[in-house]
């Protein structure tokens, strides 16, 4: 008797939860980005369509999902209220329900780096897994450091067949701590002063007014 009358009790809170909670479907993208809410933070990108072009940030912790950088996941979610909360947080709590799809992408196409000039001196990054890829459809750029992946917005304008200019950033990226992260702080800080560019082969330079400061081939 007394477990029946529990076991009542149970069905009739997961039916309440279920009326009450709201349920989304999210497109995830592979990586993280720093964004700010009410500190700099990390954040997922998410759309809630496939034919929703820009990216959203996701503020909100999602309890049960873990994500796997350079992994593309398609996940339903469930939401409840949350009462007496501080007012500089979420009044939601977001709950994995499950995932409906995942796809590793490739992130070793597009370009290595070669080399950079960083203060006027020459950084080799060949042997180093650091590369860029294009997009120039959407805008942006996305690649990996000495050690983290990194992404951001990309504005082209061809002056002529190979060459014209373009302006990164803002960039963001993951926030793996390695031992030696030199090369990678001063690579971020170059590809933001980039402002043109030139395919020339099977290489592109990217340059800081006439000046090549970053060397990579396909």
């Amino acid at each position: 008797m007394i477990q029946a009358k529990w076991g009542f009790v149970l069905a009739s809170l997961l039916v309440s939860f279920q009326l009450f909670a709201q349920k989304r479907t999210l497109y995830i993208g592979p990586e993280r980005v720093s964004c700010t809410g009410v500190a700099p933070m990390s954040c997922l990108q998410y759309k809630d369509s496939l034919g929703q072009r820009q990216w959203n940030y996701w503020y909100d912790s999602i309890a049960g999902f873990k994500h796997v950088p350079g992994t593309e996941y398609v996940i339903e979610v469930i939401g409840v209220d949350v009462k007496r909360v501080p007012s500089d947080a979420s009044t939601k709590k977001w709950m994995l329900k499950k995932i409906v799809h995942m796809k590793k992408v490739d992130n070793n196409a597009g370009y290595k780096i070669l080399w950079m000039l960083s203060k006027g001196e020459k950084i080799s990054l060949a042997g180093t897994k650091a590369f860029l890829q294009i997009n120039e459809a959407e805008g942006r750029i996305n690649g990996k450091g000495t050690c983290n992946n990194f992404f951001g917005k990309a504005t082209w304008q061809a002056a002529e067949k190979n060459k014209g200019t373009v302006i990164f950033g803002p960039l963001g990226s993951t926030m793996m701590a390695c031992a030696d992260m030199q090369k990678e702080t001063a690579l971020f800080a170059v590809l933001e002063t980039v402002n043109g560019y030139e395919f020339v082969g099977n290489k592109l330079l990217l340059k800081q007014n006439d000046t090549t400061v970053i060397e990579l081939i396909q």
